[in-house]
């Protein structure tokens, strides 16, 4: 990654964190290297990341990393008090999406949180721009599947989930969303 990827990952994690549960499970879908997770530090429990990319297990004590996504996971159900996508949701192939909500409201607990960045429709021309340039890696954006921000109000919806925040950031280039598991 090169540091404008870092700053703009950095930045998702700054208005993400504030959302996960204090000494909660957190499960990071998308963890790319655990992040988030090594952000979060001791302000939650042991926890998960997981990353359809890893070989194997990483150990960053006292989080663990694992090969996997959403959804075909094989958590145990009810076991994470805030679940966190950031920069994932464009990645996920239409088709998998629904299942993908399922497997969320399958692993949270009651009054559970998911965080959610996703881009705003425009970024994917940016990117390129940006890529071009040098600048970005981009981070996979050629795997985006046309998600439009407005997509997710449809997927996490009552009445299992409830929408708690909706913010635009990074100058209006990103969307943060939190919902929170009704039982």
């Amino acid at each position: 990654m090169k540091p404008l990827d870092r700053f703009l990952q950095a930045w998702r994690i700054s208005k993400a964190r504030k959302w996960v549960r204090k000494q909660g499970r957190l499960l990071d879908v998308g963890c790319n290297e655990g992040e988030f997770l090594c952000a979060m530090g001791g302000h939650i429990a042991p926890s998960v990341g997981l990353e359809p990319t890893l070989r194997e297990p990483v150990n960053l004590h006292p989080h663990t990393l694992i090969n996997g996504d959403l959804p075909n996971s094989t958590l145990d159900e009810r076991s994470f008090d805030t679940i966190s996508m950031l920069a994932v949701l464009e990645h996920v192939p239409a088709n998998d999406l629904t299942d993908c909500v399922a497997e969320c409201y399958r692993v949270l607990k009651p009054g559970g949180r998911v965080i959610i960045t996703v881009p705003s429709t425009w970024v994917d021309s940016i990117l390129r721009l940006l890529v071009w340039l040098r600048l970005v890696d981009g981070m996979c954006f050629h795997e985006h599947y046309g998600f439009q921000p407005d997509q997710v109000y449809q997927l996490f919806h009552p009445p299992q989930f409830t929408l708690i925040c909706h913010r635009r950031f990074q100058l209006g280039l990103n969307n943060l969303f939190v919902f929170e598991k009704q039982s």
